[in-house]
């Protein structure tokens, strides 16, 4: 469809008025321009009552994949405003082991050997080390960081699930039926 000037010699005085026609000139092709918007029906169906029981069939499973598609991403993102907006937890993947740090008593250490006095001091090196860590990252830190990043991978497949799910209900809702 496309705005073109109506010929001069019809209707009277119409010498640059637009009017509204389709691609086709042939008056009888044309649509009518007050019908817009015109209902939706398959390609190639004038009326309902010409199809076939497959045709409806696509209809209603095209229908319901679309709306079925659209759940699964409005659940999504749902869930993930209520994740991010803190108004509720992550659903927690990954534990955090219990690190269980043994301390021995300064009267049972024996520095008999000098390769015992080295082990010593890798195994008070190695515990001041993780302390340190330990105060500039918690420990459940590294665990919700692992959640939020598991489940942006989960909402994201969810969506491009959803997605595909919608493509395929719009597919059968568009196809040609007869």
């Amino acid at each position: 469809m496309y705005f073109d000037t109506a010929p001069p010699g019809r209707g009277g005085s119409t010498k640059g008025v637009t009017s509204f026609v389709t691609a086709s000139r042939d008056p009888a092709k044309r649509e009518n321009p007050r019908n817009l918007f015109p209902t939706a029906r398959p390609r190639g169906v004038t009326n309902y009552k010409q199809m076939s029981n497959n045709g409806i069939a696509k209809i209603i499973i095209g229908w319901v994949l679309l709306m079925a598609g659209l759940v699964v991403i409005g659940q999504t993102v749902n869930y993930s405003y209520q994740y991010f907006t803190a108004k509720a937890d992550f659903p927690p993947l990954f534990k955090l082991p219990a690190i269980s740090q043994s301390v021995t008593p300064a009267d049972q250490k024996t520095a008999d050997a000098p390769a015992d006095v080295q082990a010593q001091m890798q195994e008070s090196i190695s515990q001041a080390t993780n302390q340190a860590l330990a105060n500039i990252i918690p420990p459940d830190s590294v665990v919700k960081l692992l959640d939020i990043i598991a489940w942006s991978i989960f909402a994201t497949f969810l969506i491009y699930a959803g997605g595909k799910i919608c493509s395929l209900g719009i597919q059968l809702l568009s196809s040609k039926t007869s």
